[in-house]
């Protein structure tokens, strides 16, 4: 949608988009679509930044958290990415101060880092933890 909106020239301000850590291992957001984004001056909304609950294994997929990586580090990867903002969807006060604590401490990830994280959970990516994705056409 974004790439067909920015060929006609819509004058989209932002887009909302699923951006996490196995994002660039299937059919991705982060490398298809925030670099055309970002050159048009789209400001990017980065949604299922723990895949809509899947990174804990709901529904009934792996466990990204916290067999393979932290909270921590799935948000710090979302932030260290040239994001507008991070929509979050917390489940508990608890969850909403963990990620205020989290913004306040924040440190950029490189992108050395950040491509560590990604081989790292890269053989998870796919359908079973991303359901919301819809191959393109």
């Amino acid at each position: 949608m974004l790439a067909r909106g920015a060929a006609k020239g819509d004058p989209f301000t932002a887009c909302q988009m699923p951006i996490n850590v196995l994002d660039p291992s299937y059919h991705s957001f982060i490398l298809n679509y925030v670099p055309k984004a970002v050159a048009a001056g789209v400001g990017v909304l980065a949604m299922k930044s723990l895949a809509n609950g899947g990174f804990f294994g709901r529904p009934a997929g792996p466990k990204l958290i916290p067999d393979r990586l932290s909270v921590a580090e799935a948000l710090y990867f979302v932030w260290s990415l040239p994001v507008s903002v991070l929509i979050s969807g917390p489940d508990s006060p608890a969850m909403i101060q963990e990620k205020i604590d989290l913004a306040r401490s924040f440190q950029e990830m490189d992108a050395p880092r950040r491509q560590a994280l990604v081989l790292r959970v890269a053989d998870l990516a796919g359908p079973a933890i991303e359901s919301y994705k819809v191959p393109p056409r």
